[in-house]
């Protein structure tokens, strides 16, 4: 699974040395956030012991729309998928 730490801007290096620290693997920083692989331990570890993160989300998808209606039909397969 991939998981994202929300972060406030400028402490992305931080976050990161954090996931360092915990054991996360293939670690990737981007403006507000940090991206890492873990497992379901991962994610509770995450929450309990990242002390700069505000958040930390479960990736579901990823994908490109660039009308609103692609943004729809793709929302409602992602839907279909999760549910």
């Amino acid at each position: 699974m991939i998981f994202i730490a929300s972060t406030t801007m400028g402490l992305e290096s931080v976050v990161k040395e954090e996931c360092l620290a915990l054991g996360f693997k293939n670690i990737k920083v981007f403006d507000g956030r940090v991206e890492f692989e873990g497992d379901f331990r991962d994610l509770v570890k995450a929450n309990i012991y990242l002390r700069c993160s505000d958040r930390v989300f479960i990736k579901m998808a990823e994908f490109k729309a660039l009308t609103y209606e692609e943004l729809l039909k793709l929302q409602k397969l992602l839907n279909g998928k999760i549910l």
